[in-house]
């Protein structure tokens, strides 16, 4: 693969040019949960289809929540992410409201 100015990413050196890798994560997290079977606080993520689904570690549940009224109780009960910003709720506050 080359970069900008077309020199070949894979040469080493300290004339060579990488281009700066930034990693994304597969999954958005969309707020924090308890997880209906075992009870145990986990992530709730936005699937491709911008609903709403949840992953358990610990008793390996995988929830989908794809219903209006499964979404509304999901809601409910569902903690936004500690370290987001003031803009960050309110695109998930835009985002619960599209969902519903």
């Amino acid at each position: 693969m080359k970069d900008e100015e077309g020199r070949n990413e894979a040469m080493s050196g300290p004339t060579a040019t990488r281009l700066e890798r930034r990693t994304v994560p597969a999954l958005e997290q969309f707020g924090i949960g308890n997880c209906p079977i075992c009870r145990r606080e986990v992530a709730i993520y936005l699937a491709r289809t911008k609903r709403p689904f949840l992953n358990c570690g610990f008793c390996s549940a995988r929830v989908f929540f794809n219903g209006r009224e499964s979404i509304k109780l999901l809601l409910r009960g569902m903690r936004p992410i500690k370290d987001q910003a003031d803009e960050g709720r309110l695109a998930n506050q835009e985002r619960k409201e599209e969902i519903l």
